[in-house]
């Protein structure tokens, strides 16, 4: 869906174009409808990278991170699914992740947000739509500040308003993770009032 650019510069690409796989892109919306129809070709099946079993093409060794990384990428997931609770299937650490922090991903059997969207606009009503599986890069300054946060909580503060402010600053960045996540699919996802007045208060604080 959407321009080819948009769809090139996507956080689900970013492992495998460092690695050389080639990625069918299709712009057009109606591509969403076609390849998950498609079955085999010329003995190939096609994976949608949407689709949290793609990880699996990139290979055991893709997953690079330092026992650090991995450590602090667990504690942040943790306080993901936490925090986040209904609005998401579940949380992991992500080996398809360079640079951006977060992406979202579908369970192999649910449909994309592309899908669920334009069966919404054929059926012409609100269709329930799976949850996401949100993915974090552990390397990313933003997950470790979380995980950060979520090891201080309940031990450092000796102030009731200390602990508010990591509880606050927590669920800021959580959903600032998720939302930036849903952004690259699709703005209808999010609450962009929601959205900037977390973004800002964090950007206040740096």
């Amino acid at each position: 869906g959407g321009s080819e650019e948009r769809l090139r510069g996507s956080p689900l690409l970013e492992s495998f174009a460092s690695r050389g796989i080639e990625v069918l892109i299709g712009q057009d919306e109606i591509d969403e409808l076609v390849f998950s129809n498609m079955g085999e070709y010329q003995g190939m099946t096609f994976k949608s990278v949407n689709h949290v079993d793609s990880e699996d093409e990139l290979g055991a060794d893709a997953a690079n991170a330092s026992d650090e990384d991995k450590a602090s990428g667990q504690k942040a997931v943790d306080a993901l699914q936490r925090i986040l609770g209904e609005r998401i299937k579940s949380a992991r650490v992500s080996k398809r992740l360079q640079k951006s922090p977060s992406c979202v991903v579908m369970d192999k059997d649910d449909p994309t947000m592309q899908y669920s969207e334009l069966m919404q606009r054929i059926a012409n009503t609100d269709m329930p739509g799976a949850k996401p599986i949100l993915e974090v890069n552990p390397s990313h300054l933003l997950v470790k500040k979380l995980a950060k946060l979520e090891a201080e909580r309940g031990t450092g503060a000796d102030k009731a308003a200390d602990q508010a402010v990591i509880d606050q600053d927590e669920d800021d960045i959580a959903n600032i993770l998720l939302d930036e996540a849903l952004l690259v699919e699709s703005q209808r996802h999010i609450d962009p009032r929601a959205f900037i007045e977390r973004l800002n208060r964090q950007l206040s604080k740096l």
